[in-house]
């Protein structure tokens, strides 16, 4: 829904400039960078975190209704750089940036009809902008959710009919609400996990846990307790 959200922002400008331009060959431009858009909608694979590590709308949602934890990492952005279409990316909820950047580019292609462009620069704004909005659309979000400080590790291997190339992992299947959902798997080191904060009505027994963290191959990792009143 968010990249849809993301998409009928960025339509609206397109259209805009579509009906704005009196010249066929502008116009009929603009129709395929719309057309261009509804076939490109990138298969991508998401996981979701947020910057703070105890809030109660998180606790609420995410968390067996404040009994579960909230399990703090620190992953280095040289390791991501080293995977296949790897990227963390904090959560846009200001789609201006974004929209901006659309408008930017939709007069550059009316400059460009205007100077009696070649086929490879037609083609290499066209790229550049449905590079830019297919890649902004998994991380941007509406403005009512800015408290969530959302971080995303957004995955997008490559579709070859199919079979997926450049992929974290072979790919897997799990059942979500019914339905059929696939999936990569991406592993955390243990020294990239630093915390854990215990929920707010979390039955967990710190030495119990402390126990477990050290058997497990994770001592260094610090217990909190969550400073949320629930209410």
């Amino acid at each position: 829904m968010e990249v849809l959200w993301t998409y009928r922002a960025v339509e609206g400008i397109v259209k805009k400039y579509r009906q704005s331009v009196d010249c066929p060959r502008t116009s009929f431009a603009f129709e395929n960078l719309l057309s261009s858009l509804n076939a490109n909608h990138q298969h991508a694979y998401i996981a979701s975190f947020s910057a703070d590590s105890d809030l109660l709308s998180q606790w609420r949602g995410y968390a067996d209704d404040g009994f579960g934890v909230s399990i703090g990492f620190e992953i280095e952005y040289d390791r991501l750089d080293q995977l296949p279409n790897v990227g963390l990316y904090p959560v846009d909820y200001d789609l201006s940036t974004l929209l901006n950047l659309v408008t930017e580019q939709c007069e550059k292609i009316v400059s460009l009809y205007g100077n009696s462009p070649s086929l490879d620069d037609i083609h290499r704004v066209m790229t550049k902008v449905i590079y830019e909005i297919v890649s902004s659309s998994f991380v941007c979000k509406n403005p009512a959710f800015i408290e969530e400080k959302e971080a995303r590790l957004v995955h997008t291997p490559t579709v070859d009919s199919i079979k997926f190339e450049d992929a974290l992992s072979d790919i897997k299947y799990r059942v979500v609400c019914g339905s059929i959902a696939s999936y990569f798997t991406f592993g955390f080191f243990p020294n990239e996990v630093k915390s854990i904060t215990l929920g707010p009505k979390c039955r967990c027994n710190k030495e119990e846990l402390k126990l477990f963290l050290r058997q497990s191959g994770y001592p260094h990792v610090l217990i909190n307790d969550s400073s949320s009143s629930y209410r």
